[in-house]
């Protein structure tokens, strides 16, 4: 039998069977697909302003509802959607989701209530998840071991550029720019929804077109609903049995409570945090998104400094060590939104640059250990347990940020969050000696 020469990109070694084309255009996809993520949440509270005039003593709660509902359709359908990328592939699963989002982001901004906020939310929570089973699951899938801390460090490149410029930038200016030209701010926002929601669609057909290459445990032509639910069912306790058996296992679902929860919480609240902020100093609400805007791109070009400084170490050292260093700078750095009193100041800049250089940790860590632990047979189910950990967790704590956000302090979500690093922190650091012990 001929073996099945392995390629590369640069320094990253490909797993066998896996070509670069089939890799720059899953980049390309994944892009496409968290600028239209990326930008609801950006643009949230201008519309909860500018559309629904909703009083600002209320826009943490509706925050809230609206990100907990995308939860909601994760913690429906992680599981499932994440089993089936191990039984129908990842390419369907990957070209659905940037259909579905592209719609939810049309949807949008044609809200006449916050209940048809939610339910658009709901509709982006289930274009997400499967984002996240298709296309998550690809990451783990494309590199060899050796080299999937370097990979998943040029996945976060291009992440952190795709909201840097394509939502912090382009986006988030958009309003303003149409504001300026004559239009009213409700149509502003509006036709910004509409041109990032092309990027979905587009990113939809080349999935379909150019992603040939696919992984999955046998053809799906003959489904049956009762054996795929059988097998699904066999794959999560297969995962849980080999949880129980693996220390170093459990530390990445350990992880993923808090992991998904930083995610969440800076994405859905920091355009919220910056535009209530400014609004007390005085500052109109397309000024506060171009501001919002900018903290974003600081955020996203952040976010893959320490991936590209980590990716040697991460294929070289413990990568349990490196999750509990990540978890405690992690905690300090959401905890010091306590202390900015200007949100156009550069202790703002600042705080917000640490956020992500700490997030950019923690993902790569934690990514590259779970490729290295989950069986490669049930990556996409071990995937779908990991996401709905966090899920519970984001469900939780987004709610609670809610209330606080309107209740306490602009800065009360992001102060939560730290403190639940530093509970993981500890955590962390009580396994690992269990576990060498």
């Amino acid at each position: 039998m001929t073996k099945v020469q392995a390629a590369s990109i640069g320094p990253i070694q490909l797993t066998p069977g896996v070509r670069p084309q089939q890799v720059l255009i899953f980049v390309i996809v994944s892009m496409c697909g968290y600028a239209v993520f990326g930008f609801i949440p950006l643009m949230l509270p201008y519309v909860l302003t500018e559309q629904l005039h909703l009083p600002q003593e209320l826009q943490g709660r509706a925050t809230a509802s609206v990100s907990l509902a995308q939860q909601v359709a994760t913690i429906i359908f992680i599981v499932l959607f994440g089993a089936l990328a191990d039984r129908i592939g990842r390419r369907l699963l990957l070209a659905a989701s940037m259909f579905v989002m592209a719609l939810a982001t049309f949807l949008f901004p044609m809200s006449p209530t916050i209940y048809f906020m939610v339910a658009f939310s709901f509709l982006l929570g289930i274009g997400q998840t499967l984002q996240t089973a298709g296309g998550a699951t690809s990451v783990i899938d494309y590199p060899d071991n050796t080299s999937r801390g370097k990979f998943i460090s040029l996945m976060l490149v291009t992440q952190g550029l795709t909201g840097a410029i394509l939502v912090g930038r382009v986006g988030a200016q958009i309003p303003k720019w149409l504001t300026e030209a004559g239009f009213t701010a409700v149509d502003s926002g509006r036709y910004a929804f509409w041109f990032i929601a092309c990027f979905g669609l587009f990113a939809s057909f080349l999935a379909v077109r150019g992603l040939t290459l696919d992984r999955k445990q046998q053809s799906a032509d003959s489904f049956s609903p009762k054996k795929e639910a059988a097998t699904i069912w066999a794959n999560l306790k297969l995962v849980l049995a080999y949880a129980k058996k693996n220390p170093r296992f459990r530390v990445v679902l350990l992880v993923a409570c808090v992991l998904r929860s930083d995610f969440f919480i800076v994405i859905t609240y920091l355009s919220l945090w910056v535009v209530s902020s400014a609004r007390g100093q005085m500052a109109d609400t397309a000024t506060s998104l171009q501001r919002a805007g900018t903290l974003m791109a600081v955020l996203q070009v952040a976010s893959f400094i320490t991936p590209l400084a980590l990716a040697y170490f991460v294929d070289r050292y413990d990568r349990i060590k490196l999750i509990i260093v990540s978890l405690a700078f992690c905690s300090i750095s959401f905890a010091s939104t306590a202390f900015v009193q200007d949100i156009f100041g550069i202790f703002a800049l600042v705080v917000v640059a640490c956020i992500g250089l700490s997030e950019g940790a923690m993902i790569i860590t934690t990514q590259s250990l779970l490729g290295q632990e989950a069986p490669e047979d049930l990556r996409g189910s071990a995937m779908g347990i990991f996401i709905l950990l966090g899920i519970l967790g984001v469900a939780f704590i987004n709610v609670l940020g809610g209330y606080l956000f309107d209740a306490v302090h602009f800065s009360a979500p992001f102060v939560l969050v730290g403190i639940l690093n530093l509970i993981a922190f500890v955590a962390a650091l009580t396994l690992r000696k269990r576990s060498s012990t």
